[in-house]
């Protein structure tokens, strides 16, 4: 997005319409996406679905071919950052804001040789019921937009979040992080995706001025949580400060496929 358009979103956000926009352009997106969804459709009809309004609440768009196929192959890159990083042959894996599953459906196919418990965390809660309803094999539970997760201290091999942080305010950053470290067993892996160097091209003046400060830049006037609410993140904040009491094993500044436009940093979690 230009710069005149992200003046042209900060007015909106002042006056606070923001929300309002967004639900039009929702339908505006839901009418030029119905000729391809039904060919989708046609060609998948053994793929459920979830309701086009809990996809755009998720992803910013209703599109399924989309949905499917940016789901595979971000479950396949993340499949491989834990392969790389973990040779158990059983793995508890949780995805901490899963929506409607997009990338979780997908991780079994690319650990047919290891035993998996799979977990999925949203705080929609019709996401998580239509998760419960539609995908087999995946415990799902709803969060709220506060800590902490319904369930016990060190219950995962590893923990995933993407496009989650990119919508929370600072004190849930570090509020989220020490709940995260709770729940990953000592040592596990912690995979997150932030706003970094490549999104600040979208910042206002003021904005990059703070960023290049090493601040965290958030932008509300919108629920927080909602993907209007948005935060960005100078790699010196996550390492230094968001990730101080872990331990980075790599941080990823373009990974490939191209459709996963953030950073990601693969974490230890060296706790006490």
């Amino acid at each position: 997005m230009t710069r005149s358009k992200q003046h042209i979103v900060n007015v909106l956000r002042q006056l606070r319409m923001l929300s309002l926009v967004d639900y039009l352009y929702y339908l505006i997106n839901l009418k030029n996406n119905r000729l391809s969804n039904k060919a989708f459709a046609e060609t998948h009809p053994d793929f459920l679905l979830p309701p086009s309004e809990l996809a755009y609440d998720a992803y910013g768009h209703t599109n399924w071919d989309a949905y499917f196929h940016t789901g595979k192959e971000h479950a396949q890159y993340i499949s491989n950052l834990i392969r790389k990083n973990s040779s158990n042959r059983s793995l508890a894996i949780c995805e901490w804001g899963c929506g409607p599953a997009r990338i979780l459906r997908h991780i079994p196919q690319f650990f047919e040789d290891r035993s998996l418990s799979l977990y999925g965390f949203d705080y929609n809660r019709q996401t998580i019921q239509w998760c419960q309803a539609n995908i087999r094999n995946i415990v799902f539970k709803q969060n709220f937009l506060s800590p902490p997760l319904d369930q016990d201290a060190d219950s995962f091999d590893c923990l995933y979040c993407v496009s989650v942080f990119t919508h929370l305010s600072r004190d849930m950053h570090f509020a989220w992080m020490k709940e995260i470290s709770r729940v990953v067993k000592p040592n596990g892996l912690v995979i997150i995706t932030t706003h970094g160097e490549r999104a600040k091209k979208r910042l206002l003046k003021r904005e990059l001025q703070m960023f290049e400060k090493g601040e965290l830049v958030i932008r509300d006037k919108v629920d927080e949580g909602k993907r209007t609410f948005v935060a960005y993140h100078p790699p010196s904040f996550v390492r230094e400060k968001l990730l101080a009491n872990l331990s980075v094993v790599e941080h990823i500044k373009n990974p490939i496929p191209r459709s996963l436009t953030q950073d990601i940093w693969v974490v230890r979690n060296t706790k006490d």
